[in-house]
């Protein structure tokens, strides 16, 4: 799930508000990854959204006590071994200026309401108690996005991946499971552009996944959805990587030219394994 997760990410972010012909040049037959328009990373490089997540699952493996303290901890010691970019200007300052949690905290506003909460707290979907996703979810987004809208939209995205991994026939029922538990909320099926704000890319991320049944096409609709692609392919996928209802199909060109080093996709498939494991012990 974390390997799809990343995918998504690495993918997408290349496309993020980029102009309509580069999408449809680019973004034809989803087998490899391609440079943004301004050259501002690498082809198959995460950004720091996902680098949240990564950091979240870090914290789960750990054992440590589920607490704000740890897991703002966890996310800045990821940021800290390899700095990443990718997040809105506001996050990215709260995590270059800070050398602690301790300073995190002191800089960080927890009225945030970008899509990085919901990207963070996608693996925590994967634990078998509806209740403790959600207790679990609100801690880890709360950090930065405590504010009404912002933290509801970020516990529905690891709603989202409950939802596709535990009950049967997800597919079909999903809208209905998250309309129930987040009445209000979510404008699904989302309609017009992609916008920046949480709310909007978990619905466009749930509109994605409810229209699509295999992994390759759902990352293609993402992107061509337009907007902050790399969030909303990252959140759908992540979801339908666990649905038995999905085909499995992402080219594996894409697990193979995702990053490599210390922190690259062998390090990811670690953490991918250990948190199935501990999910899978748990359910």
């Amino acid at each position: 799930m974390l390997a799809e997760l990343v995918i998504g990410d690495a993918y997408g972010r290349s496309f993020e508000h980029a102009k309509r012909h580069f999408v449809f040049k680019k973004n034809d037959d989803v087998t490899h990854y391609v440079r943004p328009p301004d050259k501002s990373h690498l082809a198959g490089h995460y950004s720091a959204n996902a680098q949240g997540a990564l950091g979240i699952t870090e914290l789960v493996l750990s054992g440590r006590p589920w607490t704000h303290f740890n897991c703002a901890e966890s996310i800045l010691s990821q940021f800290k071994f390899f700095r990443r970019y990718g997040i809105s200007e506001q996050l990215q300052g709260y995590l270059v200026n800070s050398f602690s949690a301790g300073d995190f905290f002191k800089h960080t506003s927890n009225s945030m309401t970008d899509g990085a909460a919901a990207v963070r707290v996608c693996p925590l979907g994967l634990f078998p108690c509806l209740h403790d996703v959600l207790e679990r979810s609100k801690v880890a987004a709360e950090i930065t996005h405590g504010k009404g809208l912002s933290l509801k939209a970020s516990q529905a995205a690891a709603a989202m991946v409950y939802f596709a991994r535990y009950r049967p026939k997800a597919n079909f029922r999903i809208m209905e499971f998250m309309r129930d538990l987040f009445p209000n909320l979510l404008q699904v099926p989302l309609v017009g552009s992609v916008t920046d704000h949480v709310m909007m890319v978990v619905s466009a991320a749930l509109t994605a996944f409810v229209r699509n049944v295999t992994t390759k096409e759902l990352l293609w609709d993402c992107v061509n959805m337009g907007g902050p692609s790399g969030l909303t392919g990252a959140l759908a996928l992540a979801a339908a990587s666990v649905s038995p209802e999905y085909k499995q199909n992402l080219p594996e060109t894409l697990f193979s030219g995702l990053e490599g080093g210390a922190r690259g996709r062998e390090y990811i498939g670690r953490l991918d394994k250990q948190l199935l494991k501990i999910t899978t012990k748990s359910y």
